[in-house]
This record gives structure tokens, C-alpha cells and sequence, in this order.
């Protein structure tokens, strides 16, 4: 499993401390650019590949349509996660699959991919996850 991780903000594990608190991470969105000639339905599988099997039937997926750089259609899957024991089982699983590399930079460089919320973004690597 590959994931690519898209930049956020400051942010600290743990409880996020303020006028609120939320745990870490409070909400994870998941997604994975697709282009025109992929199946959003391969794309789609590819993010649910990533939950554990016994919460994929709960997630929604949502799909906006965009447009590339060079102006060619393009569309991004996008799974939000906001349930506090599927983010930990997540985290646990991606712990547990990623490569060590991948871990070593996931835990450097964690405060980058959370935002001041508490949100944790992550991009998948769609051809890795769909296997």
C-alpha cells in the first residue's frame, strides 16, 4: 500500500487543545485523482481497499469532476472519515501495511498533512491500493 501525503498545516498528535476538543485525527479524508480514462469505479474501489473490510459498506464516497492543468477532465474520489474508532483502526492498519519508509515519513512529517482542526489528509495511490 502507497500513499502520497498532501500538505496541511501545524498540527500535533493528540488532542487538540482550545475553544473545543477533538481528537487526532478528527476527521481523515482519503482520495485519489482519477483522469478521463480510468473507471471511477476502479478509483473508488481502490480508497475503500485502504478501510478494513468490515467498514467499507458504511463509507460514502463522493466524486467531483475538475479539470487538469492542460484543461483535460479529471475527477477526484474522496472518502471522509469522521468516526473516531475507524480513524484509530485506519491509523493502526496503515501502521501495520505501509513500508517503513513510508511510516518514517508519516511520523516526521505528520504536523504537515493535519490542518488546525485536526484533520488528517492523505492521497492514495490508487494503482497500489487497488491490488
Amino acid at each position: 500500500m502507497k500513499i502520497d501525503l498532501r500538505s496541511g498545516v501545524d498540527g500535533k498528535v493528540g488532542t487538540l487543545k482550545g475553544a473545543s476538543e477533538r481528537p487526532f485525527p478528527y476527521l481523515i479524508e482519503i482520495s485519489a485523482i482519477g483522469h478521463a480514462t480510468e473507471s471511477i469505479k476502479k478509483v473508488k474501489r481502490a480508497i475503500l481497499n485502504v478501510l478494513p473490510e468490515k467498514e467499507r459498506g458504511k463509507i460514502s464516497l463522493s466524486v467531483q469532476e475538475l479539470r487538469g492543468h492542460h484543461g483535460n477532465p479529471i475527477f477526484v474520489a474522496k472518502a471522509n472519515l469522521k468516526d473516531p474508532n475507524l480513524n484509530k483502526t485506519l491509523l493502526e492498519r496503515l501502521a501495520k501495511e505501509l513500508p517503513e519508509e513510508e511510516k518514517g515519513m508519516l511520523a516526521n512529517e505528520v504536523g504537515t498533512y493535519v490542518d488546525k482542526n485536526c484533520n488528517l489528509y492523505l492521497r492514495l495511490d490508487k494503482q497500489a491500493a487497488f491490488t
